[in-house]
């Protein structure tokens, strides 16, 4: 107990500095600012109340449904009226049973369906060891050998390598008529990942995800035996759902039609309370919504803070929205996006290096802040920026990273408010927030899109191609 108030004294002790550091450190223009933002922080409660009170909440369930309500009621309390709601419809998925049987393992195999698999679904057949399941790995086996088995996978990404969503890996084994898919996960520990396993379609094959230890007994017995065989079982409910996108806007004024767009996901995974994906992005989002309220202040342009639902179920609400909204994406300055902005050091312009003298003076003026990366273009894939960055959307993301623990337990049962570094959420939402009024005042700031041609030569030239098209989003010819 001593120890644990030791650890709390020295945390609010190192707040206390880093605030009387930035006091001398920050842009005169800031200083009313980071002052309101000190008096009102409330980021801590945010995540608090959400992993807390509201846990984990998939979309399309009654859970992602209070997830909804709770936003609601935040945002009215903070002083919005004119909250707006998008509701969209999309194929719902919910975990039922999973069980996997391995020959000469005398007990089941703790096993987690990945989603959208099957509603129902029984398959016994040989297991393949398929390594890590990237095209070099499928070209070194002969097709014989994969058709109709069961292939092993790892999620670890091969040292050097880029790295692959598993919706890659899954399509690589449909296109090669594997009969399963048994994911492990990248970290030792007994964790289990989840994730969805399709983008699109229900997946005609069970996928399921084990533990890295599990996945040794697997592979010990490939090594005794020529053939081992593999059942497994699993039951889901697919049904039609519908959820909210919500989003506030603060009115601009002499560029109002122009928008600095800051978007974040507010469903989690069912199997823990969401706290790193993404509690941290919705208490960024929603500590910036009441400091906006409180400032009372309107920028050049205008500002729209939008949480997006059925992101972990394949970014349904971001590309509904897209759908919804078309006509207005030429009037989004930069779009910003939140998904779990741990450690903040630094800006990604994606694709388009248009404002980068904006983004370079803006990572200069937070010195402060500890920036230790200043503006880098590296895209990315797999969260809700992308049916915007294929419209030539200009796109801002943060440089940065989960610690070394919290990037092991995301999307697992593990993800817990415990293991939120407090400290650092402060930091961050400091971070954005500030982002976020800079780019709504900058006279500097260029609105600059690019057209389809373009965005398909840098995301050929970033080595985008691939991935997408096996993903089914590529949508060039």
């Amino acid at each position: 107990m001593q120890t644990k108030h030791y650890l709390i004294a020295i945390t609010a002790l190192s707040l206390i500095l880093v605030f009387l550091f930035l006091q001398k450190n920050i842009p005169a223009r800031w200083r009313p600012v980071v002052d309101s933002f000190e008096e009102h922080y409330e980021g801590d409660k945010i995540i608090t109340d959400l992993c807390r009170n509201v846990g984990g909440r998939m979309s399309g369930t009654e859970k992602g449904r209070y997830a909804e309500e709770w936003l609601l009621d935040k945002l009215r309390t903070y002083g919005y009226q004119d909250i707006q709601t998008d509701t969209f419809s999309f194929l719902g998925w919910q975990r039922k049973t999973c069980r996997l049987q391995v020959a000469g393992i005398s007990d089941s195999v703790t096993a987690m369906a990945i989603a959208m698999t099957p509603d129902k679904i029984e398959v016994v057949a040989d297991l393949v060891d398929m390594k890590n399941g990237d095209a070099a790995d499928f070209e070194r086996m002969r097709i014989a050998a994969v058709r109709g088995k069961i292939l092993l996978i790892d999620l670890r990404d091969k040292p050097g390598s880029r790295g692959e969503h598993r919706t890659v890996k899954i399509r690589r084994a449909l296109e090669a008529r594997a009969a399963g898919i048994i994911f492990y996960s990248r970290y030792g520990g007994n964790i289990i990942s989840t994730g969805t396993g399709s983008f699109k379609n229900v997946l005609p094959i069970p996928v399921i995800s084990i533990s890295r230890e599990s996945a040794r007994l697997l592979k010990d017995r490939l090594k005794q035996e020529a053939k081992v065989q593999a059942f497994i079982s699993v039951q889901n409910t697919l049904f039609q759902a519908n959820s909210r996108n919500i989003y506030v806007d603060i009115p601009g004024m002499s560029l109002k039609e122009e928008y600095i767009v800051l978007t974040t996901h507010l469903d989690s995974w069912d199997l823990a309370e969401g706290a790193i994906d993404n509690g941290i992005g919705i208490s960024i989002t929603l500590n910036l919504a009441k400091q906006l309220k409180l400032m009372k202040k309107r920028f050049r342009r205008s500002v729209r803070l939008i949480w997006f639902m059925g992101e972990e179920l394949g970014l349904k609400g971001s590309y509904a929205y897209l759908r919804q909204h078309k006509a207005e994406l030429k009037n989004i300055a930069t779009l910003i996006n939140l998904d779990m902005p741990e450690h903040i050091n630094g800006f990604n312009l994606m694709i388009d290096d248009f404002n980068r003298p904006v983004l370079e003076q803006l990572a200069r003026d937070m010195e402060s802040l500890n920036l230790q990366k200043l503006v880098v273009n590296v895209p990315w894939l797999n969260s809700d920026h992308v049916p915007f960055l294929l419209a030539g959307v200009p796109v801002l993301t943060f440089v940065g990273g989960n610690n070394n623990y919290t990037s092991k337990i995301y999307h697992s049962s593990r993800d817990v408010l415990e293991y939120v570094d407090f400290s650092d959420l402060k930091r961050s939402s400091l971070i954005v927030g500030l982002t976020v009024l800079e780019l709504a005042e900058s006279q500097q700031l260029k609105n600059h899109h690019l057209n389809a041609e373009q965005v398909e030569e840098r995301l050929i030239a970033s080595g985008m191609k691939e991935a997408l098209k096996l993903q089914n989003l590529w949508p060039f010819k």
